[in-house]
Formats: structure tokens, sequence, C-alpha cells
């Protein structure tokens, strides 16, 4: 509600370009060597990522942690969707602690636990990135021999996820960009 309050006192037309997402957003151009605003896919992406990491930022300040079940199993997906999205900018790099560096920064004076936090919440967030990308190359090559099969089904789906940990959604966009649908 504060920043929807922000950037209409400010007359912006758009949340994200208010300060507090100043920093973690440059973070975001300066590793995907592209720009907030230069189309609706790299927009969306940013978006996603800058409003998915500023609650993992808090939830982690608060030292929830990353797991399978209750809070911990909401910040997971956070920040493995942030993940993808940072994935969809063709950022390779770990990214997410800097975006998170930026929020520490942004809300240091009204939100001190945050910025005290801050090694707390670079650690879990880096442990978080290096599991998901394992998990992910390793769901991506069982993808991969699933698609030799020519068809891809729920229960390849459901198998992936179950499985190796592979998100679902990523499973159907992969087949649908190769040209596949899921059968049932």
């Amino acid at each position: 509600g504060l920043e929807r309050l922000t950037f209409a006192t400010l007359n912006t037309p758009d949340v994200f370009l208010i300060d507090v997402f100043g920093a973690s957003k440059q973070a975001l151009e300066e590793l995907s060597h592209k720009k907030y605003g230069e189309d609706a896919v790299v927009t969306k992406s940013f978006r996603i990522i800058l409003d998915h990491m500023r609650a993992a930022t808090f939830m982690l300040a608060e030292h929830v942690t990353p797991s399978n079940t209750e809070a911990g199993y909401v910040l997971r997906r956070l920040i493995r969707r942030a993940i993808r999205e940072a994935d969809r900018l063709g950022i390779q790099d770990a990214v997410l602690t800097k975006v998170a560096e930026g929020y520490a920064l942004a809300y240091k004076d009204h939100y001190p636990h945050v910025y005290d936090a801050r090694a707390f919440i670079q650690e879990e967030l880096q442990k978080e990135e290096e599991k998901f990308r394992k998990t992910l190359a390793q769901g991506l090559k069982e993808f991969e021999k699933i698609l030799q099969k020519g068809t891809v089904t729920a229960e390849d789906v459901f198998m992936l996820f179950t499985t190796y940990g592979f998100p679902s959604e990523m499973t159907v966009d992969l087949a649908k960009e190769r040209g596949f649908s899921i059968n049932n």
C-alpha cells in the first residue's frame, strides 16, 4: 500500500519506478544487459523478480527459510520463480543476492532488521539458487529423454516434479516451445 501511495503522489505511472526498486532494478539491468520497460516480456520478468525478491528478502529477514512446508514453501516458490525469470532475461550468474542487497539498502532506515540480516539473507539465497540450478539441470536432462519418445504425458510432468523437483509449469512451457502438447 505504501508504494502505491508513493507512486501516486509522485505521479509515476509504474510502481516499479519508485526509489525502493532502484538499486535492485539496476542490478538486474546490469546483469541482463536489458532495460526495464524496453519491451513487455522484459518488463514482466523484471516485475516478477523485483516483486518476488522483495517478499523473499523480508521473509528471510524474519528467519523464514526455504523448505517444503508452510511459509518456507511459499518462500521457496518465490525464489524459484525469480530464478526462472532471471533465466528468461539471460542472466546466468547468481543475481538474487544482488537484488536482495538493493532492498536491504532501500529499507535500511525504516526496517533496519532487514539490513542487519543481510549476511543471513545472502547465504540462504545463495544456497537455494545453487540447489535449484542443480534441480533444473537434472530435470532438463530427464525432460530431453522424455522428448525422445515423441510425446509428453501428464504422468511425465508429474514424474519430473515428484522425482526431480522440476517445476510442472516449466515442463509444460518447454513442451509447448518444442511443439508438444501434454497428452493424458
